[in-house]
Parts: structure tokens; sequence; C-alpha cells
């Protein structure tokens, strides 16, 4: 389904962008096997594959009308940087202005897919999928198919399985499961590879803005009190209402893969929301400036003149400090002061 217009995978309308009907082509087997149906966005930015069933026909519907949303939201609040409008422009395709070439990574091109997985056999199977063909994804895949979801840089697909792994506190569905990692992907979509903590903060924006609350709790296991889904900014506050000097960098950006940490996310969200209330035109600047730091240094030559990446690369805290003093000059003074003022914080 592409807004009201139904077609077979078969029969792809010419009007589609040419990324939506590569994803359409690429998941048709998988998703004829197992009985999936397919909704792409208004854009083709996005496409989501539900089970086809009544049940997931109505999840379809009602998600269709938050991707749409939620891109709008992040679309607003992080446009394509004003700087990288005056660059120069290699490898557009389709007349997508927001299509660049830089360095090694093409940004703003293709588009992501969803996969609401309904069974932990489909998603071994989903696995498999994107895996074919690919020989870098073939460790990845060993550990992805004991995940209950994922987000993958290349390509850009994002699953999660709304059956699986449900808190005993969970009070929603798995909405916010779908809006944290589409954000992740558009994040990625558009700037590029991002340090772990900002792109997170990130998503756990858009997903408080969207649902008022935060359900996703990477590598965290236990309780979660109420206060820790909504409440985020009010913990900040109590935790630095009393503090006299600055932040460190390295508070600011403690948040790190594969180790839950709650002061780190909610610094993580805090930073994300200070800069998009009071310094709204940086942030994309700033998400820039790090992906280009991060696409040179997150290398290893060798003496042949060949390189690959160096996994899970990112800029020291020095290097990411400079970025965001760069554009907002006295910035650990100002977020410090956002941090422990809260709603009382004035610029």
């Amino acid at each position: 389904l592409w807004g009201r217009e139904k077609f077979s995978p078969d029969e792809i309308p010419d009007a589609l962008p040419a990324q939506a009907r590569e994803a359409i082509v690429k998941w048709t087997p998988w998703a004829r096997e197992l009985q999936y149906r397919m909704d792409v966005s208004q854009d083709g930015r996005v496409l989501l594959c539900t089970l086809g069933d009544k049940r997931g026909t109505k999840d379809a519907k009602k998600n269709m009308k938050i991707i749409e949303s939620l891109m709008k939201t992040l679309d607003d609040a992080l446009p394509v940087p004003a700087s990288r409008a005056k660059a120069s422009k290699t490898g557009v395709e389709d007349d997508d202005e927001d299509s660049y070439e830089w360095g090694s990574i093409q940004r703003g091109h293709d588009t992501i897919v969803l996969l609401q997985i309904d069974e932990p056999v489909h998603h071994e199977s989903a696995v498999d999928a994107i895996v074919e063909g690919d020989e870098y994804l073939e460790s990845w895949a060993r550990a992805a198919k004991q995940m209950t979801g994922f987000v993958l840089e290349r390509p850009l697909v994002g699953a999660w399985q709304p059956n699986a792994g449900i808190k005993e506190d969970w009070e929603g569905n798995s909405t916010n499961e779908m809006i944290n990692r589409l954000a992740q992907l558009l994040t990625l979509r558009r700037f590029g590879r991002q340090p772990y903590w900002l792109a997170m903060g990130i998503a756990w924006y858009v997903e408080m803005e969207e649902t008022d609350g935060v359900y996703c709790f990477p590598y965290r296991t236990g309780f979660v009190s109420a206060a820790e889904h909504s409440k985020w900014g009010k913990l900040i506050e109590n935790r630095y209402r009393k503090r006299k000097d600055a932040l460190p960098m390295r508070e600011v950006a403690s948040l790190k893969r594969g180790k839950w940490n709650s002061e780190g996310a909610q610094n993580a969200w805090g930073t994300i929301s200070f800069l998009l209330r009071y310094h709204p035109d940086t942030l994309p600047e700033i998400l820039d400036e790090l992906y280009e730091i991060w696409d040179l240094e997150g290398r290893e030559e060798h003496d042949d003149g060949t390189w690959e990446r160096i996994p899970h690369f990112e800029p020291n805290h020095a290097t990411q400090l400079a970025v965001f003093e760069k554009h907002v000059p006295g910035f650990l003074e100002e977020l410090s002061a956002f941090f422990s003022k809260g709603k009382k914080y004035k610029p």
C-alpha cells in the first residue's frame, strides 16, 4: 500500500522513488513466503513490513500514521544543514536534494525498512535475508538471531518483536520500539554515524515527543520505575541542582554501547532537549561535523593504500567538545545551568 494505492510487488508504480522500488524488490520474497504486507510512506523513505493478518493490517494502518508524523517531527527538528546545501553535490539520484556522497558513505539515499516481526522464526528468516550475499554481516547475523530486535546501519533496517521480551512494568505496546528504532534510522540516513550517546539522545527525544514517555532501555534488565518513563527532566534537575561547577564532557557523554547507564541516558536526552530548545540551528551542523570526523578518523590505513573501518570508533571527548563549543560557545556552562535549573532556566 502506498497512500491509497494498492499494488502487487510485480507491478510497482513508476512514480515511486527508485530506492523504494529497490527495497520492495529486495523484501518481496521474504514477505511472500511469510505472508507479510508492505506499506510505503508518501515520500518513499520508509517501507514497513507487518504480518498480513487482520491484527497486522490494523497495526500497519496505525503505525503508518505515526511514521508520517515522526518523520515531520524529525525533519523540522533536524533539517539538512545549511552548510551542506552549499557544498558540492555528487552522487545525487532521482533529483533527491537530500542525497549526497560524502567520503565513502552515501547519506540521504536508501529507503529505511522497518520489520514488525510476529514470530522468532520470522526474525531468523529476516536476518538471513539481510545477510544473503553480504559477507561483512555474517558475524553480526550469528548474534542478531539471538536478539529480539535490532537497528542496522547498512542496509538501513530496523526490527522488533512486539510479543518478545516484554517487561512486567510495560504499560503500552510496541509503538515505542518502532518510534525509537525509526528515529535512529532517520538520523543515520540523514547524518551518518554518530557517537552512540548522541544518536540515542535523539531517539529518546523523539520517543518522548511522540508518546510522552520512554519505554526503550537498551541493555537494561529489571524493574523500571514510573518516574524513569516520563520524568527525565525532573530527575536531571534533582541530580544537578546543587552542583556549582560545569559538567565535564565525559559526564555529558557517559552513555556507552553495550551497558545501561541511567544518568548517561538522561544526560543524552537532556542535551538534545537543550540544543533543540535554545540552539536549534546548531545541532544539524554539529552532527554533520561529527560525521566527517568519524568518516576520516575512523579508518585503519594499510601499507598497500587500502583501509577498513575501525569497529565502533567514536571521536574522543575532547574532539566532541571542540565541535560543540565551536557551534555553541560556552556549551558546557550553559548545559550545566539548564540541567540544574530545569524549567526555571533562562539563557
